[in-house]
């Protein structure tokens, strides 16, 4: 069956929304309590999604596909996208700090669904591309959102915003794990292994 049938898309996504249902429900139900989920949360935000990250890069095989033309096409969206709202702002007589949100949650992307669906409807295959695809957008995006934000107010200045970027785990785990692959150490080594 197709990846692109119908019921292989619900076969793959179906699994993901469950998840965040069940999550949502939890957390309504204040199980297992209200102190736990900041925690999971800065759990998964530092620690497990940086690992996901790493590992499906330190396994892409970066030569077997076209990165630079990719690279091309998703910066050239984000910029798009970018002096689209940057277009938009007047006509909608948003603040700052407005504006500055309407723009991350605009730009933003769901990196945990998109990873799983991709993994799930296209395999091997499909989570090396969105793994491609992630460590691509995220120091963009990031890059982007943090640039915005920091000038909504007042800015941060050139060394305040490096000294974000440097500390946000997402762009540290695809610097990471993009180093590692082109190295080659981590493809030498028998852990990597899947």
């Amino acid at each position: 069956m197709s990846a692109s049938h119908p019921t292989a898309i619900l076969g793959a996504l179906l699994p993901i929304f469950l998840l965040i249902a069940l999550g949502y429900g939890l957390r309504r139900g204040d199980f297992p309590g209200a102190a736990f989920w900041p925690y999971a949360e800065r759990l998964t935000y530092y620690l497990l999604l940086p690992a996901l990250l790493v590992n499906e890069l330190v396994h892409a095989e970066l030569t077997a596909f076209a990165v630079g033309p990719l690279a091309v096409v998703v910066a050239g969206m984000l910029g798009g996208m970018s002096a689209l709202l940057y277009g938009l702002k007047p006509l909608l007589g948003l603040s700052g700090a407005v504006f500055g949100s309407l723009y991350q949650g605009t730009i933003r992307f769901n990196t945990y669904v998109g990873l799983a669906a991709a993994a799930a409807l296209f395999q091997n295959a499909g989570a090396t591309v969105a793994a491609i695809v992630i460590a691509i957008m995220i120091p963009l995006v990031n890059v982007l959102c943090v640039a915005v934000l920091t000038h909504a107010q007042g800015g941060l200045g050139l060394r305040g915003l490096l000294a974000s970027l440097a500390r946000n785990p997402l762009i540290v785990a695809c610097v990471l794990g993009a180093g590692l692959n082109l190295s080659g150490l981590a493809c030498r080594s028998a852990w990597t292994e899947r």
